[in-house]
């Protein structure tokens, strides 16, 4: 529970301001056009709190507008499925990505998985050459993976709703 409370307190539920892209590309060519303008690209394809699936070569043609106290940087945008992160992360959300970013233990980070899908977690614990993913939901067993090379993508600084 003290884990879903921080992270909670971390990622408040944010407003989610879209708008139609400039550059409509895959998200590798997407991502600095989007930056330029204080974008991130949003992806049409829902990152796995489950099992997941394959990302960078999705077309883009929607970006969200990144909050004011969110700074410059590499971004990228995915809605949520499935609900081994519930209560934190809930179907349908959108959250953000900052890409390249150093996990610690506590953040929700998303992580490329051996079959090359990707999957929504948070870091567990991070000792010796492993790391621990786990999922809020109980129902849910924990995913162990190498550090080296990390599989981490990035972390998760924002999470949006469409209301």
């Amino acid at each position: 529970r003290l884990q879903i409370r921080l992270a909670e307190k971390r990622l408040p539920r944010r407003q989610l301001r879209e708008r139609a892209a400039t550059v409509n590309a895959t998200l590798a060519h997407s991502i600095p056009a989007a930056n330029r303008e204080r974008c991130a690209t949003i992806l049409d394809l829902a990152v796995a709190a489950g099992s997941g699936r394959e990302l960078w070569d999705e077309p883009c043609d929607r970006w969200l507008e990144l909050p004011d106290d969110v700074p410059s940087g590499r971004y990228v945008a995915l809605r949520v499925s499935g609900d081994s992160m519930a209560p934190v992360l809930d179907p349908r959300e959108v959250i953000l990505v900052q890409l390249d970013a150093s996990p610690r233990v506590d953040d929700l980070v998303i992580a490329r998985l051996p079959d090359h899908s990707h999957v929504v977690k948070r870091v567990a614990s991070m000792k010796g050459s492993k790391m621990e993913l786990a999922s809020f939901n109980p129902e849910y067993e924990s995913i162990y993976l190498a550090r080296d090379p990390s599989p981490v993508v990035g972390t998760v600084i924002a999470r949006f709703t469409r209301e």
